[in-house]
């Protein structure tokens, strides 16, 4: 028996996007869990994600991280793991501007599809939207380095 699934087209196609960069199950209730009469919820964040050169370690990027981010003007307050069930032997970092200033930018890097991205949530204060696009851009920058 065919049923409807009621998302956007937009909200289908960021759900074949991610499930076709990472290899995890596709973003939507809907379609994971077979309920098809429930819309997709909004997310609360925004991936921007980092293109990583071929055969990259996890020693480079520890590295080109740490100096992105004092590039950007920021410095790391966590180093940790993200999600040890959706990511295995993930690396996720947070930075921050200032110790005393509310909001963070989350970075996670997940060697097993070679993916590395910033995650900003929409509830964060205006400058961490605003400092994201600098560290991307120093990541790139630092990237490059690598490849010369």
């Amino acid at each position: 028996m065919l049923r409807s699934v009621n998302i956007s087209l937009a909200q289908f196609q960021k759900s074949l996007l991610f499930n076709c960069r990472t290899g995890v199950g596709l973003r939507s209730n809907a379609l994971r869990n077979d309920n098809f009469g429930d819309a997709m919820k909004p997310k609360k964040s925004t991936d921007i994600y980092v293109d990583l050169p071929d055969g990259i370690s996890r020693k480079q990027i520890m590295g080109v991280v740490e100096r992105a981010a004092a590039a950007a003007g920021l410095y790391i307050s966590h180093i940790g793991g993200y999600s040890r069930r959706k990511y295995p032997g993930s690396v996720h970092w947070h930075f921050k501007r200032d110790k005393s200033e509310r909001g963070l930018i989350d970075a996670t890097y997940w060697d097993v599809k070679s993916l590395l991205w910033l995650m900003i949530r929409h509830r964060e204060p205006e400058w961490v939207h605003k400092t994201a696009p600098r560290l991307k851009r120093a990541l790139q920058a630092e990237l490059k380095t690598l490849m010369l």
